[in-house]
């Protein structure tokens, strides 16, 4: 559990991007890169109808998690990264209604977030469940007061065992506010922060962050395609 001072660091400090993940935001010979002031896009050199909302962490540096976004935008999913009000999730949940309706070509959302990122992209699932065709938490959870126990809607569930930032009990809650059959995956000695490659923060995990981007890649490969 984590203690006081943890969850203030967390509130009013900022998590910055590792500068691996810095260098990485560029385009390459697979996908077209834009980072303004609003977001960032990976655009596969040939899209698909198919793309990916992804809410960064609460304070979290949405270009930190740019190594296992680009591997996705390789297997050809369109993926934006709104970069949220003083970055908080919090201050602007229904994000993705203005880049859904901007982006009419797109026939198939998927949304996800990072820690308090996935809690509000749980609560824009739950309120637009007609706009997206899949859902996932990582080191996250679905709030209460946005259960969709019988919503028809893939959900997918990652958290890292030696994560000390999540609140257990949330975690542990899970199952009683998502759909019957949704995916819950658990990588053990992964902690809250390496699913994104950020720079000085307290890892607690018994894995290398190149481990951990594995498998969460892994797990989400699994989980969109059969979206």
């Amino acid at each position: 559990m984590s203690s006081i001072f943890t969850r203030l660091k967390i509130t009013f400090g900022k998590s910055l991007a590792d500068p691996r993940a810095i260098t990485a935001l560029n385009s390459d010979e697979h996908m077209d890169v834009v980072d303004d002031k609003k977001q960032i896009v990976f655009t596969p050199k040939t899209p698909g109808d198919s793309s990916i909302i992804f809410y960064p962490g609460g304070r979290c540096d949405p270009r930190a998690y740019t190594l296992w976004i680009k591997e996705l935008a390789r297997q050809g999913w369109t993926v934006i990264v709104p970069r949220m009000p003083l970055w908080m999730p919090v201050l602007d949940i229904n994000r993705a209604s203005s880049i859904i309706a901007a982006n009419q070509q797109i026939r198939r959302w998927a949304i996800g977030g990072h820690s308090m990122g996935g809690v509000m992209a749980g609560a824009f699932a739950a309120r637009h469940l007609e706009l997206v065709q899949g859902l996932f938490f990582l080191g996250s959870y679905p709030a209460k007061s946005f259960a969709i126990t019988e919503a028809d809607l893939p959900v997918l569930m990652v958290s890292g065992s030696k994560d000390d930032i999540t609140r257990a009990s949330e975690v542990a809650a899970a199952p009683e506010r998502l759909p019957q059959g949704s995916t819950f995956v658990t990588i053990e000695g992964g902690d809250h922060y390496q699913f994104g490659d950020f720079a000085s923060v307290e890892i607690t995990a018994s894995i290398s962050v190149s481990q951990q981007r594995e498998e969460v890649l892994n797990a989400l490969t699994i989980f969109l395609q059969d979206l």
